[in-house]
């Protein structure tokens, strides 16, 4: 999961560099001098890479060192009281499933002081090799000036790897050696930046120290070899397996596999292949190899070496050589020209690694490529703390990606129609939003989710992974759009280009960023850098009052009023019509509560709207011009998916409806929403063909205020099958994060209701041996409280349900009666087998005899629950509605056949079976059982059921603690009750039944 997260990189250390704001720049030159020289070799035998490491190291700080200190960011997942471990399994406590592989281990087997300052010989001694951390105290200090020499001997298992092949020749083995030896930490400011690697971190994370790279790699001799330095002895075997790309596909695929055997065959006649690279300066050595690859030269005055995975998919080198050019010329603008004396870009499998001249690449876009390119400058050249502000690099190329897409595309950001090509009939039916419209939308959801966290936290402080990426990546790039919209887009390609330019090899923070985009803008920009790294702002701009007067020279003023509504501030755009519909733009600095923008125009003008290119993350457009609606038929999820930002969505579904009272019932149902979750209206209204009744329903629900989507107001009210209803309720929801499975919520309000005409709630339910048939709803208008509390709990491997409700209800005709219910279920996972148990009680106060439709049924939900299901309210209709079970009450599944209502219930429901589906169903074993007070009196009565069932879409919400059922309404069960304790009449104990339930069991 973590690893196909957008893209990432690195950046400063804010709270560790911040100085004087005013007078000191916070950027950091490395207060040392680093010189690696390895010798490592892969050893397909022992499926090891073995190497020995001489560092040299000389302190150029004013402080007397006592300790060192080696990073190992491979050993980050082999250990489970590593941090990063810990990390994961505290997120895998929620409703999603994070598994980063143990990766290879990296075992240090020696570590030796050679020199330090005038001393060449030392005692034995320990380390502390913990975490991803080696703490090594100096057995003599090193004064300021003085340099020492450690030699390392270390190995990193590669069995695993080796296990996924036939044999270590197959032609399709490959590695990508990243994280592969210790690093030393950056010493800045007095102390050692050591911190142990964490959850959300990628390997251009961790803070190195630039250093000089003298690396000695010795393969079999049948591998190619590539790697980020300039090689200066020895054959990476690239012209043995160069392409000619003017012959077929065909022909380079022959051609490579005779190749590959010759190799081999070569390869035991003359040994090793042995390569040595040097690289003057950089925090990481990269390099990959296998016996498959492939090598493209692309002709201009850069050396520019492509090496592929291999021949049989010539997709990636094709895609990558026809956009080197655009790529490189769009990040030019923003870095300059490009600096180094050459390029590599390697076909990997890691995703995207790159230092300076040298690009891991997975993907051949215009996006992934921006990126790598951007990673090479930050924090290739400029090293920034990937920990405590990862945002920057992060932000910034998702930003130059996503910028190199609409180039490339147009303000879609992507081949349209080509995306079209690639989808169904159904799916082409669904609007497509712009990568930029898409990551505005669920950026603006996120923060308006009650979950919405600052930017700028260290990476281990957000609350999960979904925060976490939300921020670094989505939030972060929209904070580059911005500030290129404050500034100017000028402004932003030559800040960037000096940052690169004046902090060559130094450690900056979003201090310099600020400094060198206000030295280009001319301006302050405190206030921009707090509110959207250090804050969560809402901006809402509205448009106020227009007043359009002529002049005496026939000139057309227009006033228009713009009004702040949020607590964020942006400069606004406000655009008119002038003549030919060319549009005027005029900018406001939005800082007062009320502003003012006029306009000049020769001609009357027309179209006002502010902030009209969507710019400044306005959380409601609607109110910024004249509303716009747009109209769709009612798809699964569509308003999800799509979402505009300046329209009010109305979705249109037809009804269809068949019961015996009126026969077929035909009508349409409409609902709006802004941005899916604002504002949200529904409408239906249906007629009988036969009885000529007519129904409808109204219902409108919105947040109580901006901040948290999930605390709602909501207002009802329908005409239904000889029925009415009224209902207002609030929804309180809190949860402990996005994917969390803790989450609480409140539900209070009150309903009234009546019946209009009985024929429609004879309920008739079937069995396997007959049907029943019986009067479920009492002639009496009640006026109904209700409160309904749920708490839900998750760690590790099992999940805690509550919920407890109750009812206070006044009948027009009749006592008052109370009820109370409730339910409490357990998950637990054990290996590949999970286990539910639920238990449930209920009783009722008051009234000797309650109202037909709030009596508790043994068998499931009471006719009231069931009622406020759209899908099912009388159980007379012809479909196979009558074997449907219905969650609620005693749920004895079994008995579905069996209505019985019940003053008092307390029962038992297990499940049991495997976690991984079978033909996209759950299969489980069910068992039932309780005692039931039937409302005719007389003693409890024991029932009991057994059978098994298949669920399709089961289990909680992922989203909020489950307070966001968002696929609650397509889940699917089915039951075969195969056992009953107490079956009716003409029916045996042990025999086939089946009953079915949807949407949420409902």
């Amino acid at each position: 999961m973590r690893k196909t997260l957008l893209l990432t990189l690195l950046i400063p250390a804010f709270s560790i560099f911040a100085q004087d704001t005013k007078t000191k720049s916070s950027a950091i030159t490395m207060q040392q001098e680093v010189r690696y020289t390895i010798e490592a070799r892969l050893d397909t035998t022992s499926k090891q890479l073995a190497a020995s490491m001489t560092i040299f190291y000389r302190n150029l700080s004013a402080d007397s060192l006592t300790s060192f200190y080696l990073q190992v960011p491979a050993n980050a997942y082999t250990d489970q009281e590593n941090t990063a471990v810990r990390e994961m399994q505290r997120f895998n406590r929620g409703n999603m499933e994070f598994n980063e592989g143990r990766g290879h281990e990296l075992t240090i087997q020696s570590l030796q002081f050679l020199e330090i300052g005038q001393r060449t010989s030392f005692p034995l001694q320990a380390f502390d090799f913990s975490d991803t951390i080696l703490d090594l105290p100096l057995p003599v200090g090193l004064a300021p000036g003085d340099s020492m020499k450690i030699a390392v001997y270390f190995v990193r298992d590669y069995e695993r790897r080796f296990r996924n092949f036939v044999n270590n020749d197959s032609s399709t083995i490959h590695f990508d050696f990243v994280d592969w030896f210790p690093r030393v930490p950056a010493y800045l400011n007095g102390a050692w930046q050591v911190e142990p690697f964490h959850f959300m971190m990628e390997s251009a994370d961790v803070l190195s120290s630039f250093a000089q790279m003298d690396v000695t790699v010795s393969v079999p001799g049948h591998f190619i070899v590539a790697g980020s330095g300039d090689i200066v002895q020895g054959d990476p075997g690239w012209q043995a397996v160069l392409a000619d790309t003017a012959k077929s596909d065909s022909a380079v695929i022959a051609w490579h596999d005779s190749l590959k055997h010759e190799l081999f065959v070569a390869a035991k006649k003359h040994g090793e292949r042995t390569i040595r690279f040097q690289n003057s300066r950089a925090q990481r050595f990269l390099w990959s190899t296998s016996p498959n690859m492939i090598y493209y030269r692309v002709p201009g005055p850069l050396p520019i070496h492509l090496v592929a995975r291999g021949s049989h998919n010539r997709v990636w080198e094709r895609e990558t050589m026809q956009r080197l050019d655009t790529v490189m010329t769009h990040i030019a603008e923003y870095f300059g020209a490009y600096p180094f004396h050459d390029l590599a870009i390697v076909e990997s499998r890691t995703g995207i690694e790159a230092i300076p001249g040298y690009l891991m690449n997975s993907d051949e876009g215009d996006f992934s490529l921006s990126i790598g390119f951007s990673r090479m400058y930050m924090p290739g050249v400029t090293s920034l703390d990937g920990v405590r502000q990862s945002w920057f690099s992060k932000g910034l190329s998702t930003f130059l990606g996503k910028r190199a897409n609409e180039q490339r595309y147009g303000s879609h950001g992507y081949p349209e129609k080509d995306a079209k090509s690639e989808m169904n009939w159904w799916q082409r039916r669904y609007p497509l939003p712009s990568l930029d419209q898409a990551m505005r939308n669920f950026s603006l959801l996120y923060m308006e989710s009650g979950q919405n966290e600052a930017i700028s936290k260290s990476i281990n402080d957000y609350s999960d992974p979904i925060s976490a990426m939300f921020n670094l990546y989505m939030k972060s790039e929209i904070f580059f759009e911005m500030l290129a919209y404050v500034i100017g887009e000028q402004a932003l390609q030559q800040s960037i280009r000096e940052l690169v330019t004046q902090y060559q090899y130094t450690t900056i923070t979003e201090l310099e960023l600020q400094r060198t985009c206000e030295q280009h803008y001319g301006e302050s920009l405190e206030w921009f850098f707090k509110q959207w790294l250090h804050g969560t702002p809402t901006v809402d701009y509205a448009k106020g009052e227009v007043r359009q007067f002529q002049k005496n020279d026939t000139t057309w003023v227009t006033e228009v009023e713009v009004k702040r509504k949020g607590d964020g501030i942006m400069p606004i755009d406000v655009l008119v019509e002038g003549k030919d519909g060319k549009p005027i733009v005029q900018r406001w600095d939005g800082k007062d509560a009320k502003g003012k923008v006029v306009f000049e125009t020769p001609v009357k003008p027309r179209g006002i709207k502010v902030d009209p290119h969507n710019r400044v993350m306005d959380t409601n457009m609607l109110n910024n011009g004249v509303r716009r609606f747009e109209l769709h038929p009612d798809l699964p999820l569509l308003k999800l998916l799509h979402m505009p930002s300046d329209a009010y969505l109305i979705l249109w579904r037809p009804h269809i409806g068949l019961n015996h009272i009126d026969g077929l019932r035909l009508g349409l149902g409409a609902r709006g929403s802004y941005r899916s979750f604002y504002n949200n209206l529904s409408a239906e209204v249906s007629v009988g063909t036969k009885s000529g009744v007519v129904d409808g329903k109204l219902a409108y629900n919105h947040p109580l205020r901006h901040g948290n989507l999930l605390n709602r107001y909501s207002l009802m009210g329908r005409k239904m099958e000889g029925r009415f209803e009224l209902d207002a309720h609030l929804s309180l929801n809190g949860s402990d994060g996005l994917i969390a499975a803790n989450g609480r919520s409140l539900e209070f309000g009150v309903s009234y209701s009546g019946l209009f005409k009985d024929a429609y709630t004879i309920r008739t339910v079937s069995s396997d041996t007959g049907k029943a048939v019986f009067q479920e709803w009492d002639d009496l208008n009640v006026m109904l409280g209700y409160v309904e509390g749920q708490w839900r709990f998750g760690s590790g491997r099992f999940d805690l349900k509550n919920k407890l409700r109750g009812e206070a209800g006044w009948p027009e005709q009749g006592e008052q009666f109370t009820k109370l219910s409730g339910s409490s279920e357990l998950r637990y996972r054990i290996g590949p087998f999970a286990i539910k148990a639920r238990g449930n009680a209920g009783a009722s106060f008051g009234a000797d005899t309650l109202p037909l439709q709030d009596q508790f049924r043994a068998e499931g939900a009471s006719a009231r629950e069931r009622y406020s299901h759209d899908l099912v309210r009388s159980g007379g209709d012809y479909l196979s509605l009558r074997r449907r079970t219905i969650e609620g009450g005693g749920n004895l599944r079994g008995y579905a056949g069996q209505p019985l209502a019940v003053k008092q219930y307390l029962s038992a429901n297990f499940e049991a079976g495997p976690r991984k589906p079978l033909l996209a169903l759950q299969w489980f074993a069910f068992y039932d059982a309780g005692r039931m007070w039937p409302i005719s009196g007389g003693d409890g009565l024991f029932r009991a059921n057994a059978g098994i069932g298949a669920a399709f879409l089961g289990g909680l919400s992922p989203f909020f603690g489950g307070n966001l059922p968002i696929f609650e309404g397509l889940s699917a069960r089915l039951y075969f009750p195969l056992w009953l304790s107490d079956p009716l009449p003409g029916e045996k104990n042990l025999q086939f039944r089946w009953f079915f339930a949807l949407g949420k069991q409902l």
